[in-house]
């Protein structure tokens, strides 16, 4: 992968290509401990993250509860809680969001 933040080359992406990159580059990696997690994020996705808020027009967390509000199943997290479950099945985990700001993790323990 190409040193984003030297090259300033995001600035020329469009949104949709940032996200599939971020998609791309995530992709097999759920499964890594959680420091290699956090290390990948501050090494290669920073960048990215740093590039889409920037252009995010809801800048105020508030606006957002819209667009967040439904079923999202994770492809990449550094939340802590799925990494200690041993042996979740990764399809079958998701996380609901309320638009009362509440959200509601399910997790497949596994076997």
């Amino acid at each position: 992968m190409a040193n984003v933040t030297t090259t300033k080359e995001l600035a020329y992406w469009s949104t949709p290509e940032i996200k599939n990159k971020i998609l791309e580059v995530v992709k097999g990696r759920d499964l890594e401990p959680l420091k290699a997690k956090v290390e990948f994020y501050k090494n290669e996705l920073a960048p990215y993250f740093a590039e889409l808020s920037r252009r995010n027009p809801f800048g105020k967390v508030a606006e957002q509860v819209a667009i967040v509000t439904g079923v999202w199943v994770p492809i990449w997290s550094t939340i802590p809680f799925q990494d200690i479950l041993s042996g979740r099945i990764h399809e079958q985990s998701y996380q609901i969001f309320h638009n009362d700001g509440l959200n509601i993790a399910r997790y497949a323990p596994g076997h």
